[in-house]
Formats: structure tokens, C-alpha cells, sequence
């Protein structure tokens, strides 16, 4: 704990912490309601009796949903560029619950302006970094990896909500876990302050809004990718893109690393033997796309 900062605060922070947990428990499912047009998209893509085809044409007599789905499968962020060009091939190459996902997270991002507000930026920083990464390691789920890149944060948009209706506690301690400490603060702060971190809270809302069991495993481990059983590709792709995603240029990389990142994460990324060659790679793309990204996302 930072004595400095919350001293003062040790018996408030314990009944934050339950407050924390009730408001996990009756509330997480009501926070984020989704809009009209969200509903009636997914009501559209969810009927699970029917086939890809029948469900296309059902989101074609829709031109606005028809429109939305086009652009975020042509999104650079899926390698799928200006190669779809009707609905039910948008459902078969990025599969319906993927989609789900994607379209439930970004209104929830842009929310996430006015209480963190470099985290939506961030989200799409993350999804191409991981969807280049994806590509280097010649995955197969590209989509499934580029997605968990832009929701894998998603447990920091709970965790503002609640913390913004704590009054001025609450606000100071969001603005040392997200703001002020870009980078560097990290999940243990965050459960040494409120007793859990937004990955494990970000998994309970991704279980909530029934997203794959693969985008809620990449979602949980996306902080601890060598704790992971099988050690999987995927995992390492969202965790490096998610660390180099804070630096708008190789050359900042090369400076202010050890600034920004702790050194544990400085030791992961020496553990994965990334060459110089393939940091300035990635880091090159993501500050090359990720906002053509954004621009079509959003």
C-alpha cells in the first residue's frame, strides 16, 4: 500500500472493499444497459435455431445494422480489410459470439471517456497490437485474439463506475489507479486498495454477458500469461500488445521503459525473447493503425 497517499484512509478502505463486493454481486448486471439499436442487434444475431444465412438476412432489412456489422468486420484490427462484403460472411469469419462481444463492449468504452480517459484508446491500441502480434505467430483466431485485445480492460470500466460514486475517496483513488499512473500502478495496487483487480471483475462481466469461454480465458490471464497451464500463444499476444501499447514510438520505448513499466513486466518481456527488430515492428503498427481502427469502431 502507498502509506503516503491512503494512510490516513485504512478503515474507510475495508468497507470500501464490502461495498466493492455487493456492488460485484447486485449490480454488475445492471450498470451498462445496453441501447435500443444494441438490443435489437443482438435479438437479430442470437436466434441460435437458425442458420448464418437466415440470420443475414434477417440484419439486412436493418440498413443501419447492416452498416454496423460491415464496418467492424472490415476493421483493420480483424486482417479481414475490405475482403467482406456481405453479412453472413461477417457471421462466418468472426463467428456470432465474438461479434456479441465486440458490440456489447464498445458503447462501454466510449462511456469510459469521462472517468478514464485514455481507456478506450488504449482498448484499440491493444487490439492491433495483438491482432500484429497474431499475425507474426501465423494464428489461426486472429479475430479471437484481436477482440480479447480491445475487452481486456473491461473490468476497469466497473471498477470506475463504482468508484466515481464513492465521492472525493473514490475519485482520488481512480484517479492513482488510472490516471495519474498510467502503466504502472497495476492489479496489485488495485487489490492491495479494493480487495480485487478489474481483470478477476472483468471475467465475472464477460461470464455475465455470455462471451466465449476462449475471450473469457484470454481475458482473465491477459496480466499472468506464464501462470497459464498451457502456456498459450494467445495470451503472450495480449499481454505484450498491452505493454507496448503505452508508447507512441520505438524511440520511447528505448527511453522511458523502465518509467512506465514495473519491472516485472520489463522481465517478462526479456523472458520472451523479443528482439529489438520485432518491438519496433509492433510498435510501428499499432501507432500506424490503431486510430483507422477506432475511426471505423466507433
Amino acid at each position: 500500500m502507498d502509506n503516503s497517499i491512503f494512510a490516513c484512509y485504512q478503515k474507510y478502505l475495508k468497507n470500501l472493499q464490502k461495498k466493492l463486493k455487493h456492488f460485484e454481486k447486485f449490480e454488475l448486471n445492471k450498470i451498462f444497459i445496453p441501447s435500443k439499436e444494441v438490443i435489437r442487434l443482438l435479438s437479430t444475431i442470437n436466434i441460435e435455431e437458425k442458420t448464418f444465412e437466415e440470420i443475414a438476412r434477417l440484419v439486412e432489412k436493418d440498413k443501419n445494422l447492416c452498416i454496423r456489422i460491415l464496418r467492424i468486420a472490415n476493421s483493420p484490427v480483424f486482417g479481414f480489410s475490405g475482403r467482406i462484403t456481405s453479412i453472413e460472411q461477417a457471421l462466418l469469419l468472426l463467428g456470432i459470439k465474438v461479434l456479441r462481444a465486440v458490440i456489447l463492449t464498445l458503447p462501454v468504452l466510449k462511456k469510459s471517456r469521462q472517468f478514464i480517459p485514455h481507456l478506450e484508446d488504449h482498448s484499440f491500441r491493444v487490439g492491433t497490437g495483438a491482432r500484429v502480434l497474431a499475425e507474426m505467430g501465423e494464428l489461426k483466431n486472429i479475430s479471437e485474439v484481436a477482440t480479447a485485445g480491445i475487452v481486456h480492460d473491461l473490468g476497469k470500466t466497473v471498477i470506475a463506475e463504482f468508484l466515481v460514486r464513492e465521492e472525493e475517496l473514490g475519485k482520488k483513488i481512480l484517479r492513482y489507479l488510472y490516471i495519474d499512473k498510467i502503466g504502472k500502478a497495476g492489479v496489485q495496487k488495485e487489490r492491495e486498495i479494493l480487495g480485487t483487480d478489474h481483470v478477476e471483475i472483468g471475467e465475472k462481466l464477460a461470464k455475465i454477458w455470455l462471451f466465449p469461454e476462449r475471450l473469457i480465458k484470454l481475458i482473465s490471464s491477459h496480466h499472468n500469461p506464464v501462470a497459464n497451464e498451457n502456456n498459450d500463444v494467445e495470451i503472450k499476444c495480449i499481454y505484450i500488445a498491452n505493454l507496448l501499447s503505452y508508447f507512441n514510438s520505438p524511440e520511447e520505448f528505448d527511453k522511458r521503459k523502465q518509467e512506465i513499466l514495473p519491472e516485472e513486466d520489463l522481465e517478462m518481456l526479456n523472458f520472451f525473447e523479443l528482439s529489438p527488430s520485432k518491438i519496433k515492428r509492433i510498435i510501428e503498427n499499432i501507432n500506424k493503425e490503431w486510430l483507422t481502427l477506432k475511426e471505423l469502431f466507433i
